[in-house]
């Protein structure tokens, strides 16, 4: 770090820049996002959050629920601290 620079210049100067292109939606574990969604009023069911995580091929209406939780999942930033 230099003089111009402060410590979180610093850190994202360093860091690896793969990490700019990671999702938030799919960096929650799974029960941060049922409970959140609950909290926050999603119109979701455990069944389709537990599809979301399943990889390879999704079930039909996956973008729905992907639309639904990014609209409803983060709604404060104590939100982001879970």
């Amino acid at each position: 770090m230099n003089e111009a620079t402060s410590p979180l210049e610093d850190f994202l100067q360093r860091i690896p820049k793969i990490e700019l292109h990671c999702h938030l939606l799919g960096t929650i574990r799974k029960e941060t996002m049922k409970d959140l969604a609950r909290k926050n009023g999603a119109r979701t069911t455990d069944a389709e959050i537990d599809a979301f995580y399943i990889r390879g091929d999704k079930p039909v209406g996956v973008l729905h629920i992907f639309r639904e939780l990014e609209n409803h999942i983060i709604q404060a930033p104590a939100d982001l601290r879970r």
